[in-house]
């Protein structure tokens, strides 16, 4: 689906993986700019037929930064010569990278909290290119959207080199269903960084930002926007350049109040509409 970021495509109803249909949904690479988003409004059903049924952003958004370069977007990952690269931010900051080596910083957090749009930065380059962002998907269905499959605004995970690489950020997630429900997969995670020579590690991208609205809610999936571990993994899980965890949120309508239904970062809890 190539759009704009402003055009929203509408239908009666759709269905996604049914035999007659497509399972896949994406938009174009957004490389440097954002020119690319899924925008679609459904005044009937949204329903993913099938769990192979996706709408796969992963990967869509800013490209994370060539050898030594900081990473495309706002919260770009920072790069520097001979030196690992940092996490790209977005509904956290990113990691910073090994500290004993030096290198380019973590990227900053930003994007709206209650109406995510945005796309997920890259991460610097350290010897190779950094991870690119997730992109960017809005939902606007009257009726029920049944989520049976996969919605992903996944970040990249940058390349392998004598440097370490920084993770790209997750992308955005913005749902207003009248009725939710499935047990399919909602997700705009962080990637991680990279390992170079000598545990030269990159910083992990941070999580992205999903928003999800309703009336009625039995949707019994788990959106995660989780943070990438720094390059090695799991090793690195507790370090402080493992990437921030994005916002998962269904904020109250106007009227009510924003401020008790605020998150824990990366957690999914619902709010019904008011």
């Amino acid at each position: 689906v190539q759009q704009s970021t402003t055009t929203l495509w509408r239908f009666n109803n759709i269905t996604l993986g049914s035999s007659a249909t497509s399972t896949t949904i994406k938009h174009t690479d957004n490389s440097t700019t954002h020119a690319y988003s899924v925008n679609l409004e459904a005044s009937g059903n949204f329903t993913f037929a099938t769990s192979t049924a996706t709408i796969n952003l992963n990967a869509l958004g800013f490209d994370g930064g060539a050898s030594v370069a900081t990473g495309s977007g706002t919260g770009g990952g920072g790069g520097e010569v001979s030196k690992p690269g940092g996490g790209a931010g977005h509904g956290g900051a990113g990691g910073n990278r090994t500290t004993s080596y030096g290198g380019g910083g973590g990227g900053t957090a930003y994007g709206s909290l209650t109406q995510p749009t945005s796309l997920g930065s890259g991460g610097g380059g350290g010897s190779s290119s950094g991870g690119a962002g997730g992109g960017a998907v809005y939902l606007k269905v009257t009726g029920t959207l049944t989520v049976s499959g996969t919605i992903s605004a996944n970040a990249g995970t940058g390349t392998d080199g004598t440097y370490g690489s920084g993770g790209g950020a997750g992308g955005s997630v913005f749902i207003d269903a009248g009725t939710i429900m499935g047990a399919g997969s909602i997700t705009a995670n962080g990637s991680s960084g990279t390992v170079g020579c000598c545990t030269t590690q990159g910083g992990g991208g941070a999580g992205g930002r999903i928003a999800i609205y309703y009336n009625t809610n039995t949707y019994t999936g788990t959106p995660t926007a989780g943070g990438g571990a720094s390059g090695g993994g799991s090793a690195q899980a507790r370090s402080p350049v493992r990437g921030g965890s994005g916002d998962v949120r269904a904020p109250w309508r106007p009227g009510g109040h924003p401020h008790r239904d605020r998150l824990r970062p990366g957690r999914a809890r619902f709010a019904r509409r008011r």
